[in-house]
């Protein structure tokens, strides 16, 4: 940071534009102007002299697109500056103090109510009915909650980094949820009495900052996670994704009508960007196989390893996984699973003693049978 500039994280989620003009304003007041968002979410300052500018933000659907709404906007004094997240951004000019925009908080909040608030419930109900039916799911087919952990560990990077982050991300969406019920109940109070819709103050605009930064980070490591599979799997499990976001991104703008030629550009360029990652990841599997494998949990080779009937193997980067079958005979036929003295035989290799006591627990379950307090005391499982 110069003297004359400095960054700082900005992210504002959808619901927070009036969180962001509060934070915008205050900067302004503070000395501090606006110029750049890189990416949505860092943005730049340069020092002015305090209370040179007024912020304005609403949120768009880049979808849908209306450009009246600018041509508005602009006779009002209000300069677009930048979109992120669907909250668009307006500065005045110098030294002026532009006429609000919404002077109606009855109309206002109804718009705010059809065009966003409608989309988010639906969006939400729907992600609390899958994740409702997922449990439900997991309960009627008498899977144990440790069971699902060690297949989700033994599975990848990315079912690993999700099996870790879920407890804590479904508390912080609660709480956030929680505050914002609350500000949305004082903004339809306001809006029945005619009064302005209230803005955060600081501490408000802190929280909201803190989880979109905690947001953003957690959207990283999934990112991150998820390229790491691609290198470390076959690809081919990923393309249908990928196939199937490509086709859904364009499908959406070839049916809307009203997506301005910038939407389009960051759409299709987004799109580029995932497919690159995607084939170098590719490219990487191929021509070094070995790459992610120190990163994953280790384990040594089963028993009788050149005689072994059949193996699979499925490691993540906090669980490994054996199945094979063992012949204490070696034969040079063709052996058979069910043949005689043949031996079905299972083993995890964990990183940390909850996942070694889950796993102990899980294979000893096969058996039928009381778990052996002494086995917790044998090293690896």
């Amino acid at each position: 940071m110069s003297m004359r500039h400095k960054w700082e994280f900005f992210g504002f989620w959808t619901l927070d534009h009036k969180a962001a003009q509060a934070h915008l304003n205050r900067r302004a007041d503070e000395g501090w102007a606006l110029t750049d968002l890189t990416l949505g979410a860092l943005a730049r300052y340069e020092q002015t002299e305090p209370g040179a500018y007024r912020y304005f933000a609403d949120w768009y659907d880049p979808l849908n697109e209306d450009p009246g709404y600018l041509e508005l906007c602009a006779d009002a004094g209000w300069e677009e500056l930048s979109t992120t997240t669907y909250i668009r951004i307006f500065r005045s000019r110098p030294g002026e103090t532009p006429a609000p925009i919404h002077t109606d908080s009855a109309l206002e909040y109804q718009k705010f109510y059809k065009k966003v608030l409608r989309r988010m419930v639906f969006g939400g109900a729907g992600f609390v009915l899958l994740y409702t039916l997922y449990f439900i799911l997991l309960l009627t087919a008498n899977i144990s909650l440790g069971s699902l952990l060690l297949s989700m560990f033994r599975s990848g990077f990315l079912p690993s980094f999700v099996a870790l982050v879920i407890p804590a991300v479904t508390a912080g969406l609660l709480i956030y949820l929680i505050c914002l019920l609350h500000g949305l109940l004082r903004w339809r109070k306001a809006a029945k009495r005619g009064e302005p819709l209230p803005t955060p103050g600081r501490a408000g605009v802190t929280f909201r900052r803190l989880i979109s930064l905690l947001g953003v980070l957690v959207l990283i490591m999934i990112a991150l996670c998820f390229l790491l599979d691609v290198c470390l799997y076959s690809p081919r499990t990923y393309l249908p994704v990928l196939i199937g976001i490509t086709i859904g991104g364009v499908g959406s703008m070839l049916l809307r009508t009203k997506i301005t030629e910038r939407t389009r550009q960051r759409s299709l360029m987004t799109l580029l960007v995932l497919w690159a990652a995607v084939i170098s990841c590719t490219v990487l599997h191929y021509a070094c196989p070995d790459l992610t494998h120190p990163l994953l949990a280790q384990g040594t080779p089963p028993p009788m390893w050149e005689t072994e009937l059949w193996m699979a193997t499925e490691a993540g980067p906090l669980v490994r996984y054996d199945d094979w079958y063992e012949c204490p005979e070696p034969s040079q036929e063709m052996i058979h699973p069910e043949s005689p003295n043949v031996f079905h035989c299972s083993r995890y290799s964990t990183r940390g003693g909850l996942l070694t006591d889950l796993a102990l627990t899980e294979l000893w379950s096969r058996r039928n049978a009381p778990f052996p307090e002494e086995a917790r005391t044998q090293d690896g499982v």
